[in-house]
């Protein structure tokens, strides 16, 4: 008898994840030890987590998967076969049949190393970004949306332009802002002055190097590494943009990407923190620029 809850697939996904943890941890015995890498131990380590998790929903003797959740679970575990996380086979085994058996890629060992919101999660990524930053621009979770796509399908030049597109436009936000807020005549003709140009970095160095010179009127939650932080954005945008959305030759592993892609949470949320911040100081009728 086969009842439960029905998952949806980025719920199965997690508990994937989890499992695969927990066997990443495990040595590669041989088929006689109980936590060999096989799919269907698998699949009873995952219906373990969805029973401690769902333990109410139904009764412990009918805990295997329904029908349902079998489909994700094998569309969970396509996904990251293609991925590269994971790789059919057992190199332990001589018998060359291990289709039953699974392995952990080396890559796919780093990536199961980091407990956090990872892009291989896409689903929980987005919902990380989203919960981190709850008013994010339409423009930027569009971009970021493609970025995870074309990393997912190995496509990592595509991925790194589009990650490089997206932080522009969380760059944007910030000057667009302080356009449409800035006081001080000075800073409001250096505004005018490359607003139009083509270079993001005009625009960078006009806006950056005015937070710099008021470091000293941001609340210290926001000053603390300022400077650090803002050079970071400019070389993390270039980075992104120009090393591989013009024909450099230069090509963005796969590895990179998995970090890039982790760092852009905190590096969006810098920005947006600078940006409420500066919003509530004008509510309050507070001149900073």
């Amino acid at each position: 008898m086969e009842t439960g809850t029905n998952l949806q697939l980025e719920e199965m996904r997690t508990f994937v994840f989890e499992a695969l943890r927990y066997f990443n941890s495990q040595p590669d015995y041989t088929t006689n030890y109980p936590d060999i890498k096989e799919i269907g131990n698998l699949q009873s380590k995952i219906e373990d987590l969805i029973f401690s998790k769902h333990s109410t929903s139904f009764a412990a003797r009918d805990k295997r998967m329904n029908e349902n959740n079998r489909r994700y679970f094998l569309e969970a575990i396509h996904n990251l076969l293609n991925e590269g996380v994971i790789m059919w086979g057992n190199a332990f085994d001589s018998d060359t049949k291990t289709h039953p058996y699974f392995s952990i890629t080396s890559y796919g060992q780093k990536v199961l190393q980091h407990n956090k919101i990872i892009p291989h999660d896409p689903d929980n990524y987005l919902a990380d970004l989203n919960r981190t930053i709850p008013k994010l621009d339409k423009l930027v979770l569009m971009y970021i949306e493609e970025s995870i796509q074309c990393f997912l399908r190995n496509n990592q030049i595509a991925s790194s332009v589009m990650l490089g597109v997206a932080a522009e436009a969380v760059f944007y936000q910030l000057f667009e802002w302080m356009k449409k807020n800035a006081t001080n005549p000075n800073f409001i003709r250096k505004i005018q002055l490359v607003e139009n140009k083509i270079s993001i970095k005009n625009k960078q160095d006009v806006i950056f190097s005015e937070i710099k010179q008021n470091k000293g009127k941001l609340e210290p939650s926001i000053s603390e590494n300022i400077e650090k932080n803002l050079d970071g954005i400019g070389t993390f945008i270039r980075l992104q943009r120009n090393d591989s959305g013009h024909p450099t030759g230069t090509r963005k592993t796969r590895d990179e990407m998995f970090v890039n892609l982790r760092l852009f949470i905190p590096y969006c949320k810098q920005v947006y923190d600078l940006i409420i911040w500066l919003d509530k100081q004008h509510k309050k009728n507070v001149r900073i620029f």
